[in-house]
């Protein structure tokens, strides 16, 4: 009987496989590079957070403001979210007409026109104004406030 020539073979060694460190100079430069994009991300959106806090503040308490509201109250509560923005140099002493015209840059002119019809009757006997009327343009004056600007 012939003799089995596979008993003969020897059996393969298998080399380790590779590990994966240390890394390709490719790889590490990659992976720094991500992390810092990450960590950017992460600070500017942190900034960004912080940056909008006066204004969040301000439209959480617009929104619980009762459906009829005097407008010297949306008055102070605009005021207010513009001391987070501006210098108080520049905007604690404004009252009556200088106020309007510096709230007018900060508005566009269909809300110009709006805000000067209710500021018109801020003082008067028909000083409460309804939630459909004053919510949207105390919303886009309070977000027009906050554009471009950084908290004080």
């Amino acid at each position: 009987m012939e003799a089995d020539p596979l008993a003969e073979l020897n059996d393969i060694i298998a080399t380790p496989l590779a590990g994966y460190w240390p890394l390709s100079l490719s790889a590490t430069l990659l992976m720094v590079v991500s992390m810092v994009i990450i960590a950017g991300a992460l600070l500017h959106g942190w900034r960004i957070h912080r940056h909008r806090r006066p204004l969040r503040q301000a439209l959480n308490e617009l929104e619980k403001l009762p459906q009829q509201v005097e407008i010297a109250t949306l008055s102070s509560l605009i005021k207010r979210c513009a001391l987070a923005y501006y210098p108080r140099e520049e905007v604690a002493s404004l009252t009556g007409d200088e106020w309007d015209l510096w709230l007018s840059r900060h508005q566009s002119r269909e809300q110009q026109t709006s805000w000067q019809a209710l500021s018109s009757r801020q003082y008067t006997q028909d000083n409460r104004t309804e939630r459909q009327l004053y919510h949207p343009l105390v919303r886009h004056t309070l977000t027009g406030l906050s554009r471009g600007r950084r908290p004080c």
